[in-house]
């Protein structure tokens, strides 16, 4: 069992999405040791860890400071910018995930959003939903068009 770091530190929201969903169907079957118990109450401990720091309204992976912006003023307009930026790529995320499920239900958005190319086959739907406005309404387009 490793303690000395997060495999799931790093990973973009919808790979901890997927491995959450995972994790939740895996702790509905029965451990078979105590030793599968301990390995998977570690494993979910890392996974939440690495959740909750994803989810964290953050600027370049840390909360943006006091300390930090009353050293040098000029960063106080990056720090907040940046920490727009972030917290705008999130809630393109959410609004992604929320239209899949409405356009093909729970059991399907998961697979579709980590899954689907729209657009550029090299590039993943979420990343595009993610990185604009323009994005986003090409993606949501996409889904309306799926609707059941």
């Amino acid at each position: 069992m490793k303690t000395d770091n997060n495999p799931f530190l790093g990973a973009s929201q919808a790979a901890l999405a997927a491995e959450c969903a995972r994790m939740s169907r895996e702790l509905n079957a029965p451990a078979r040791t105590s030793e599968d118990r301990l390995e998977r109450r570690h494993r979910v401990s890392l996974l939440l860890s690495a959740a909750s720091a994803r989810l964290t309204p953050a600027t370049n992976g840390h909360y943006v400071s006091r300390h930090e912006i009353e050293n040098d003023p000029t960063d106080f307009v990056d720090a907040y910018l940046d920490s727009h930026i972030e917290l705008t790529r999130q809630n393109r995320y959410r609004i992604l995930v929320k239209a899949a499920i409405a356009a093909l239900g729970p059991a399907r958005a998961q697979d579709w959003i980590r899954d689907s190319r729209v657009g550029d086959p090299r590039g993943k739907t979420y990343e595009m939903a993610q990185d604009s406005d323009d994005g986003l309404r090409r993606v949501l387009v996409h889904l309306a068009a799926l609707r059941s």
